[in-house]
């Protein structure tokens, strides 16, 4: 087991050695850790810049997109604590959020500029182009800043739920909660993954399963997370199929359209190594048609379905083929 007791950037660090290759895939892109891990560095640098210290809140009001992902983990070597918000939250949910965690600095993009702007009276705004991909518009030159190191306790991120079980709240969870969640699953499933792995980062960096599996558990595996700011079915087998993506973390909605795509058949179907379902039901009619399909195009895997709230951090409980 590793030390789950640091920040989160620390410990996907702890699975780096020289056998190591990209850690971002987006579109036809590819982000060395190399260069991840420079980018990591100075937009840490430009937050410090920006007046930002160890407590402070940023809001990453972004989908799946390389800004997204370099800017939480630079919240987390820094110490920063990282407000995940869906980029399409309603304006009344977005003022309670803003309200509730008091962010010094918000991540806007296309999609929720104008909506947002107006409710971040007092915040720094700095915009993240979706059609780009890169780019941090409105930060300063970095600055030397201090590394955050600490026993991991302290909070790192605020995740708001959907109100799956009532109304929407916010979950404040720690570097050592997400850490020791990866921990235990890559230790319950024997380190399966290897760098020549490639998860599908589908699900959005501001869901707790999209989070903690799509992106810390494929940095921690020496995988690269190949990131979908949007779902689109056509496009995503093509997106599984070009890149060579092996690994998939899905909710039962996505799993279905994916299914019902036509183009998902063959060489696509057949290089499927892991798939992984949470995050809502999934109904027992849809595994077993998605498993044939598996089975007829020649792969070896079945779906392998969680569970875990929020509070957890993600899931937590993993079925294994029939075992439950």
């Amino acid at each position: 087991m590793r030390n789950v007791y640091q920040n989160m950037y620390d410990f996907a660090l702890e699975f780096t050695d020289n056998d190591r290759d990209d850690a971002i895939v987006y579109r036809n892109k590819r982000i060395s850790f190399t260069d991840f891990a420079k980018e990591v560095d100075k937009c840490a640098g430009r937050f410090a810049a920006m007046g930002i210290v160890k407590g402070d809140c940023i809001a990453i009001c972004l989908p799946n997109i390389p800004q997204a992902e370099i800017a939480f983990y630079a919240c987390a070597k820094m110490g920063a604590i990282a407000s995940m918000v869906h980029p399409k939250t309603s304006p009344v949910e977005f003022a309670r959020q803003v309200e509730l965690t008091k962010p010094k600095l918000a991540l806007l993009n296309e999609i929720n500029y104008f909506v947002f702007k107006p409710m971040l009276k007092g915040v720094k705004i700095v915009f993240c182009s979706l059609i780009t991909g890169k780019g941090f518009i409105g930060l300063k030159k970095p600055v030397a800043y201090a590394a955050n190191k600490s026993d991991g306790n302290e909070p790192a991120i605020y995740m708001h739920s959907g109100g799956t079980t009532g109304a929407p709240k916010t979950a404040i969870l720690s570097s050592r909660c997400m850490n020791a969640l990866i921990d235990n699953l890559l230790l319950s499933m024997n380190y399966p993954f290897t760098k020549n792995d490639t998860m599908l980062a589908a699900l959005p960096i501001f869901h707790g399963f999209g989070l903690a599996v799509g992106i810390h558990l494929a940095l921690c595996s020496k995988m690269a997370s190949a990131l979908v700011p949007i779902f689109r079915p056509k496009k995503v087998v093509e997106f599984i199929k070009n890149q060579h993506i092996n690994v998939l973390s899905l909710i039962p909605r996505m799993l279905q359209k994916i299914l019902d795509e036509p183009t998902f058949n063959g060489e696509v179907v057949k290089q499927l190594k892991y798939i992984y379902v949470g995050g809502d039901n999934l109904s027992e009619n849809l595994r077993l048609k998605f498993n044939e399909k598996l089975k007829k195009e020649g792969s070896t895997c079945v779906i392998q379905q969680g569970y875990g709230l929020t509070e957890m951090g993600s899931v937590c409980v993993l079925n294994y083929d029939l075992i439950k």
